[in-house]
């Protein structure tokens, strides 16, 4: 029997591409698992009054400091500190005001970005969301920062 060396090369190039493709869905489904651990331990915390800040940062047109007051599950933005705009308190679109938005940011991002990295607190807050949707791109990275002081 005689192998044909262009299908070994196209064997050889389809597991080298399915290696980083089986890794990221490993991570993928990490990523999931720890998040539902996050929400599990926030839910078990029975925080529903909370003050937020969050920050987002990426090369768009409005990012910036974002202050909520979350009073039994419902948000009031209380400040805005925009880095190119005088502020107010209107935050821009897709600014996440609770922290069940922040689960939902990450949950959105997970399978979708090409690389999610995230830091959750001992109550299950994510602290710190790095979105990059696809890595070899330039200024289409997203970080957001948060942090809750329950009231």
């Amino acid at each position: 029997m005689r192998t044909h060396p262009t299908r070994l090369v196209t064997a050889g190039a389809l597991l080298l591409l399915a290696a980083p493709l089986a890794a990221c869905a490993d991570e993928t489904e990490a990523g999931r698992e720890r998040l539902a651990r996050a929400r599990a331990t926030w839910a078990a915390a029975g925080v529903t009054d909370y003050d937020l800040v969050v920050d987002g940062s990426c090369f768009c047109t409005s990012a910036g400091l974002v202050r909520i007051q979350v009073r039994a599950g419902t948000a009031t933005v209380t400040g805005v500190e925009l880095t190119n705009e005088a502020g107010g308190t209107t935050p821009p679109e897709g600014t996440p005001t609770t922290v069940e938005a922040l689960f939902d940011v990450v949950a959105r991002s997970l399978g979708t970005a090409e690389k999610v990295g995230v830091t959750y607190d001992g109550r299950g807050v994510p602290t710190t969301i790095d979105i990059d949707m696809i890595l070899a791109a330039v200024d289409d990275e997203v970080t957001w920062t948060a942090s809750v002081t329950p009231r």
